[in-house]
This record gives structure tokens, C-alpha cells and sequence, in this order.
């Protein structure tokens, strides 16, 4: 992930809990900040505070989680994200025929992760950080970097979002018609 430069990345909720296991042995702070000494932003969705907080177990790991939640930023949800996360919600439900990393049920809860990739998708040029590649399904996502951690070998993924793999009956905008600092809908109001 070393090549990766000057980018902004989108955290996922999984890889700030591998942040606090004992068994990556700091690894996952390591890689957040070598991701920060090569120019690149760190943000999470704010539904990632939620995921994270909920992992607490003790009040001294409440103020742990407290502290690496407030050294990152994060993305409210607001309409482009719930519109965005909806819309992934569509692709992979169409495509669950096709998809050969996880079916989409519809009993199962990937909310959190529809509004984590809502949130990339919301901003241009947006990148993802995760180690849960199955919640990101290709051909939606590419992956354009990876990294290993921890005495699991716990494997971390850098991901883009593919637009050549939305269908053609949903229009995307044109970047230089997107709306204030590069937010936008996937289609057009």
C-alpha cells in the first residue's frame, strides 16, 4: 500500500476493531499511520462509530475506542450516501446470480456495510480500506492494493469502486456536473 498516495480512504469498521486485538500486534496502527505518512486522509462512515463502539468491552477499552474514534473524521449519512448505499443495495441484489463472493440475502445485515460503501461512493475519488472483501462483491469493487497483519495473516484490502460495472440503465453524472465538493447520486434527479 506503500504506492498509494495522497488519496482519501475510507475506513471500514472491521479494520479499526482489528486496531484494538491483541493478536496483530500493532500492526493495524502501523498501517493507519503509514497510510497517513504517504499524504493520504483517513476517514470512516458514522456508521462505523457505531459498529466499532459497540465492540467495547471494559470501560478502560471504552476510552481506548474513544480516542482512535476521535482521531479520524467521519462522513455523516445524509441523502447521497442513503441514495448510494440504496443503489449498491440494487446492483448486488441483481447481480446475485453472478456473484460468486456472496450472495445477497435478504435476511442478512449488510446494512452497515451499503452505508460504508454509500459513503465512498458519495465523494469522488474515494478509496476503501477493508478486510472484509465479500461485503465489497466485484465486479463493483476492485481491489488495487493489499496487506497482510497480525499472527492470523489477517488480509486487508484497498478497494476502488468499478463504474464500468453499473449497468447502462442507470445514468451516472458527469463528474463536472456533480454537486458541491464532487457529491452526487449515482444517476441524475
Amino acid at each position: 500500500m506503500d504506492k498509494i498516495k495522497n488519496r482519501t480512504i475510507v475506513i471500514d469498521s472491521c479494520v479499526l476493531i482489528y486496531f484494538f486485538e491483541d493478536n496483530d500486534e500493532g500492526e493495524t496502527r502501523e498501517l493507519i499511520n503509514d497510510i497517513r505518512r504517504n499524504g493520504n486522509t483517513i476517514l470512516m462512515s458514522a456508521i462505523s462509530v457505531f459498529e466499532v463502539f459497540k465492540n467495547r468491552q471494559t470501560e478502560e477499552k471504552a476510552k481506548e475506542y474513544e480516542n482512535l474514534l476521535n482521531s479520524i473524521d467521519d462522513i455523516p449519512i445524509d441523502s447521497p450516501v442513503v441514495m448510494n448505499a440504496s443503489t449498491l443495495y440494487y446492483l448486488y441484489k441483481k447481480n446475485k446470480e453472478n456473484n460468486k463472493n456472496r450472495p445477497l440475502d435478504p435476511k442478512d445485515k449488510l446494512t452497515g456495510d451499503l452505508i460504508i460503501g454509500g459513503t465512498v461512493l458519495s465523494y469522488e475519488n474515494h478509496l476503501l480500506l477493508t478486510a472484509n472483501i465479500k461485503d465489497f462483491p466485484s465486479p463493483f469493487w476492485e481491489t488495487i492494493a493489499t496487506a497482510e497483519i497480525g499472527n492470523n495473516h489477517i488480509k486487508l484490502y484497498l478497494l476502488q469502486f468499478s463504474y464500468k460495472s453499473i449497468p447502462q440503465e442507470i445514468p451516472l453524472t458527469d463528474p463536472k456536473d456533480w454537486k458541491t465538493k464532487g457529491r452526487s447520486y449515482f444517476f441524475r434527479s
